[in-house]
């Protein structure tokens, strides 16, 4: 029973000095750091993290208001068609059309779309025609509110394939 004893006290006393052998090459080989220098590092990953939930934020708003846009347009089609006058409709569409050049500048900036590059034609084309008095004509008018269908198509198109990625 002694020698199985002693056997027992030589194996624990080698674990135990094998234990304390590790634990001093992990002190050796753990780098410590002072606590200004943690609070810089977490608070620049938090800032990081913060900066991407923003930009996620952002890029979804963006394309909620470009799809608004494009609703508003369609719906002052709808009453550029339906009524008598549709002259008194002009200041609406003139401020939604330049709304929308700018939108579509910035989808073209991010994407290749060739149909960006026709939608911001065709609002520059729709702005031309609004700033000319010739609007008083009825052909020039319904060539018009034609326009506008075709760039709320357009825009609708633009919108389906950048809601995709």
């Amino acid at each position: 029973m002694n020698k199985l004893f002693l056997l027992f006290l030589a194996e624990s006393v080698t674990t135990t000095e094998d234990t304390l052998n590790a634990t001093e090459e992990i002190k050796q080989t753990t780098n410590f750091f002072d606590t200004k220098t943690l609070i810089i590092w977490y608070s620049v990953f938090a800032l990081s993290i913060a900066l991407l939930v923003l930009y996620f934020v952002s890029r979804h708003n963006h394309h909620k208001r470009f799809n608004r846009l494009q609703i508003k347009l369609g719906k002052e089609y709808t009453k550029m068609s339906t009524i008598k006058n549709p002259l008194s409709r002009i200041p609406k569409v003139y401020n939604l059309v330049e709304t929308l050049l700018v939108d579509v500048d910035i989808i073209k900036e991010k994407t290749s779309l060739s149909e960006c590059d026709e939608a911001l034609n065709l609002c520059k084309k729709l702005i031309d025609k609004m700033r000319k008095p010739e609007l008083t004509k009825e052909e020039e008018t319904k060539a018009f509110i034609e326009d506008v269908a075709k760039l709320n198509s357009l825009l609708a198109q633009i919108y389906t394939l950048t809601s995709s990625k």
